[in-house]
Order: structure tokens, then sequence, then C-alpha cells
């Protein structure tokens, strides 16, 4: 079978997507299927010309018209992220893709409106377009597919969280018990991560005499804001993108996964692996991370966009070991039972059979 598959870079040295990260993981894990990866999307680093990105966009669509001109592959494995700014590209992409009669799986991975509909009405139909005209559409959890049901009358969804390699992502025991609490932000550099509010509470620790360090780790465009300030305070540690044997002693070095969203996420990459390594998850009720942690057991939930409420649940784990003994362990277990790679790729697969039948 060949499968056409999208998403931004793989070069996991200038890119810390989740999407690319899983794109990577599935086409280095099934190989009973031969990849086509379609770049579709910005690097982290990569600046906003818009002149440069109109010419990539149309590049994009010139290399797929040819690999469906030559019928170069059977199906098409659509890694769609529902922000405003990409639903009228990746709806030329759609078209395109359709009027070759090829199979197609939306794989949803996260975006401003997989639970907000869009106040235009065209951005809303031509999102029921894509949805509605798919061979399958994969939500990654229960609470995504009840969302598109109700936004976007999309039922004949199938569940498949995003998942992690457990045999890579473990706990290393490098972690040394000094005293001093690790907490550490994973992922893009970007507004919508909460990561300027993540700050703010980090500062406020500090200010009230914590022993506790931010390591922070990616690149976008609050690379600028991240780097001053890791100049302004001594206890916040930029170090850009991570990637392979270094990513996963980076994640085992520290205590805390912090990850305060405010819009767009959907099972973020970055928390299963941080779980797996036995951190403590403390994350905002965004997108499908309040489906995954069960708030005082597995991970510790914020209010969006609150910064009291970030602050406390920072102060809490800081000051009390035996909880954050306790939630390191449960989140550990979370990510073995019911995020690991062992039926995925089976459930993958039978995906794709159905879309080509």
């Amino acid at each position: 079978m060949k499968v056409a598959i999208n998403s931004p870079s793989l070069n996991v040295n200038i890119n810390i997507s989740g999407v690319s990260s899983l794109v990577n993981t599935i086409i280095e894990h099934n190989k009973g299927v031969h990849y086509i990866h379609l770049v579709y999307g910005k690097a982290d680093s990569e600046r906003g010309e818009f002149y440069k990105r109109v010419s990539e966009i149309l590049g994009s669509y010139k290399h797929l018209f040819k690999l469906l001109k030559n019928d170069n592959f059977d199906l098409f494995h659509f890694n769609l992220v529902l922000y405003p700014k990409s639903i009228y590209r990746d709806v030329i992409t759609f078209a395109i893709t359709k009027a070759f009669k090829k199979g197609i799986i939306i794989h949803l991975n996260g975006g401003t409106y997989l639970h907000k509909k869009p106040k235009n009405l065209l951005t809303t139909r031509l999102i029921k377009y894509m949805l509605n005209k798919a061979d399958k559409v994969i939500a990654l959890t229960r609470l995504e597919k009840d969302a598109l049901a109700q936004l976007y009358h999309t039922t004949a969804v199938a569940i498949l969280p995003n998942t992690v390699d457990t045999m890579v992502f473990k706990p290393t025991g490098s972690k040394a018990d000094t005293g001093n609490i690790k907490f550490l932000f994973l992922g893009r550099l970007h507004e919508s991560k909460g990561l300027q509010l993540l700050i703010t509470a980090f500062e406020a620790l500090i200010n009230k005499g914590y022993d506790a360090e931010l390591v922070i780790c990616g690149d976008g465009h609050l690379r600028d804001y991240v780097q001053a300030k890791a100049r302004e305070v001594n206890a916040i540690k930029f170090m850009g993108v991570i990637a392979g044997q270094q990513r996963i002693e980076v994640i085992n070095e520290s205590d805390v996964f912090v990850l305060p969203s405010l819009y767009g996420e959907g099972i973020p990459l970055a928390l299963l692996e941080a779980m797996a390594c036995g951190l403590v998850p403390v994350v905002s009720t965004d997108g499908s991370m309040r489906e995954i942690i069960e708030n005082g057991s597995n991970g510790l939930l914020v209010k969006i966009n609150d910064l009291n409420s970030l602050t406390e649940a920072m102060e809490r784990v800081v000051k009390d070991k035996s909880l954050r003994e306790s939630i390191a362990k449960k989140a550990l277990a979370t990510v073995r039972d019911n995020y690991n790679w062992d039926n995925y790729l089976v459930q993958l697969n039978n995906l794709y059979d159905e879309a080509l039948t």
C-alpha cells in the first residue's frame, strides 16, 4: 500500500511539531506501508514571509498534482489542524485529491475550530465539506468526536489517541534529588501555548523564595522573548530545539511538565513523552488534555489563561514531595496502559483498509 502523508518538516533539529513527531514515528514503525511525505506547514523557527509562504504553498499543490497524475499513491493520510489560516490552504489540497478519486483519511490534530465553530460561515462550510467528504475521520478522543458531531454534524469518526514509544521514553533515574524542582516546557514558542503566562507564574514562585528552575525547549515566534527572559532571570534556561537522546535526557532530568495552553491543543505528544518518563503534568483544561488528566490523580489541571490557578498548581507541586511522587507514578501508568504503540498501528492499518474499500 502506498500512502501520502503530510506534516511540517520532519527534520527534528529545526522542528518540534507534534504532528511531525507523530508522522516520523509512524513512518519509522509502519514498515508494511510505503509512505510518501508531503511537507505542509512551517517549521517552528520559520518566519512568516508572505511571498515565500505563497510560493511554498503553490509548490505543494504542484507536487501533489504531479503525484496524483502519475498515480503514485493509493491513499492520502491528511493531517489536518483546524486553524483559521490553514483551512483555505488545506481545502484546496483536499479538493485536488478528491478530483483524482483517491481515498482520504482526515487525521485531526487540534486547532482553534476543533472545539469552537468559526464565526465565518464560509469557513464552517469548508470544514464541513472536508470532514463529511473524507473516507475516514480520525479524532484523538471521545471529547473531540462529540465536538465534531455537535459543531459540524460529522458522526462517522474513529477514535485513535496519540501514542508514545514507551521503550524509548521511560524513566532513567538520572534526576538527582537536590531539592531543586525543575519545570519543563517543551513545544512551540507560540502565544497559544500560554508561555508568557507560564513565565509570569514561575517568576512569582522565584520571588517567593522557592528553589526552582524553568527549562524551556523549542522554537517559534516567541524565541526572542524567551531568550531575553533567560538572560534576565538566572533560574530560566532556554535550550532551543532538542531531539533524539538529548530530548530523553532533558525530560528525565526534569520534575514537572507544564503546558498552560490557551487554545488549539489535541493530545500533545510532549505531554505523553513527559508522563512516560514519570514527570508530573501541570496542564490547562484546553483541548483533550482534560480527558487524559484526572486532576490531583495523574496530574494537575489549571484554568485556561488564569495566572492564579497556574501559580497555585506550580507552588503545590514544589511544596508537596509526596504529591509529586504519587502523581508521577500514576502519570507513568496512564501512558503505559493507554497510550503505547502496541495496538496503534493495527488500528491505523485497519482504518487504511476501510478507507480503500
